[in-house]
């Protein structure tokens, strides 16, 4: 098994600012993208109005998998033209840890991840939606429709923390 090395400059959380020596840290977390599913996939026949404003919506959501030591993320993609859906789409990436590092994010009676992976983990997750999409309607006439680039600085900044 093959596990990505990532190194991520992260601010320390507030417990652990008096212990830091300067104000970035650098953490290696080694991590596998172990399982891509795609729950629901919709794509609507009704034909965009342009006249209408466009919008997105987007939600991502983390789950721990304490038994496989894995982070799920998943990516929920509205787009919508007026208030007509025009694409509703939801994907999970499900992204092994090593047990070192499985470990070093458990802290007494939680799980804690550290917000810079988190977004890290929202940004790989944000380009296999993007595959996804792509590769179902590259032969349609929704091909014109591009996934809207997403930010996923723009994520919060807290850790997320999970109780055990």
């Amino acid at each position: 098994m093959h596990f990505e090395k990532v190194n991520i400059a992260a601010e320390p959380s507030p417990e652990y600012a008096p212990k830091a020596s300067h104000s970035n840290i650098v953490a290696a977390i080694d991590f596998l993208l172990d399982d891509v599913t795609i729950h629901h996939f919709d794509v609507y026949e009704a034909t965009p109005d342009v006249e209408k404003e466009w919008d997105v919506n987007l939600e991502i959501g983390f789950e721990i998998r304490k038994e496989q030591h894995a982070i799920s993320c998943t990516m929920g993609y509205d787009m919508i033209n007026g208030d007509q859906p025009v694409l509703l789409f939801e994907v999970t990436c499900v992204y092994t840890i090593t047990e070192v590092d499985w470990d070093t994010m458990k802290k007494d009676s939680r799980f804690i991840i550290p917000s810079s992976f988190a977004r890290h983990l929202s940004a790989v997750t944000c380009g296999v939606a993007s595959g996804v999409l792509h590769s179902k309607i590259e032969n349609s006439m929704y091909k014109t429709y591009p996934m809207a680039l997403i930010n996923t600085d723009d994520l919060p900044e807290e850790d997320i923390t999970f109780e055990l």
